[in-house]
């Protein structure tokens, strides 16, 4: 026998603004929602960056130098088929050598997207410039026969890796408009 309320839980049952499901507001919740990223407000100027998304659109990616060439994307993929032509052939100096390939041109895309504000990669970039740093230094000390212990070089390590982060920040937050990191 068929029930008399076969709606009621249905009936019940309402999608509310914050469970997923559509606005109870309609048009008024979609008027006051911020504008999508890239646009002006009413009165022509950009739009704050607390109301933009933290996802860069693609259409924001910087262009390299040689734009209509993949340069970078060729360098890594023969960087990476380099790589395994050393490791099945087990000549270290290929491994190496893909492997430069590989790093260079990581690096170049990284720094090219941190500086125009479209991705951070201030830990990335900090990370390997303080490897730079200390290996240089390190290096250093040992043709200068200098027989220090590796606590002042890690202290220096640590003091760089701060001051280039806290630097790339800022510099990244000037480009992309005050976010700190956009993904």
């Amino acid at each position: 026998m068929p029930s008399s309320k076969p709606k009621s839980r249905r009936a019940r049952r309402r999608r509310r603004a914050g469970s997923g499901g559509a606005p109870a507001g309609g048009a008024q919740d979609r008027a006051a929602s911020p504008p999508s990223p890239g646009r002006k407000t009413r009165d022509g100027t950009p739009e704050p960056a607390a109301q933009r998304s933290r996802r860069a659109p693609r259409s924001e990616a910087p262009p390299p130098i040689w734009a209509p060439l993949p340069v970078t994307e060729t360098l890594l993929a023969v960087g990476l088929l380099t790589v395994l032509a050393g490791l099945i052939t087990r000549l270290t100096g290929l491994v190496l050598g893909g492997f430069a390939m590989v790093v260079i041109s990581t690096l170049e895309l990284a720094l090219r997207e941190h500086l125009a504000g479209y991705r951070s990669h201030t830990s990335l970039l900090a990370t390997v410039l303080t490897a730079v740093i200390t290996l240089g230094l390190a290096a250093l000390l040992n043709v200068a026969d200098v027989g220090l212990p590796i606590w002042p070089l890690l202290i220096v390590a640590a003091a760089s890796f701060v001051g280039l982060f806290l630097r790339l920040r800022r510099a990244f937050k000037r480009r992309s408009a005050g976010f700190g990191f956009r993904a």
